[in-house]
């Protein structure tokens, strides 16, 4: 398993430097996972070998900026892994319109 590190892009860039992290990764082999939230302007997680990996690759990469030297636990980024339910905000007494099933209408 590696180490989970945390890479600054340009805003806006994100998902272009996650596709430019899964190219690398085909090629180098040292690239295990990208996490790009959405919700999280300017970075994205990378599961690396080592930051000194992860520095190399984005020296050539276009929108990344840099690497933050702190090592991100799994724990920290788990939010980021499952979508909000969607049932989570619904409140006794609130008014619903289901829009399928045998209750629709």
């Amino acid at each position: 398993m590696g180490k989970i590190f945390v890479v600054k892009t340009q805003v806006g860039q994100e998902e272009n430097v996650a596709n430019l992290f899964e190219k690398a990764s085909k090629r180098t082999g040292k690239i295990y996972s990208i996490l790009a939230p959405k919700e999280l302007r300017g970075y994205i997680f990378v599961e690396g070998e080592d930051i000194e990996t992860i520095k190399r690759i984005i020296r050539h990469m276009k929108y990344a900026r840099d690497v933050l030297d702190k090592e991100v636990k799994v724990e920290e980024i788990e939010h980021f892994l499952f979508p909000p339910s969607a049932v989570a905000n619904i409140e006794e007494g609130m008014i619903v319109e289901l829009v399928s099933g045998p209750f629709k209408g």
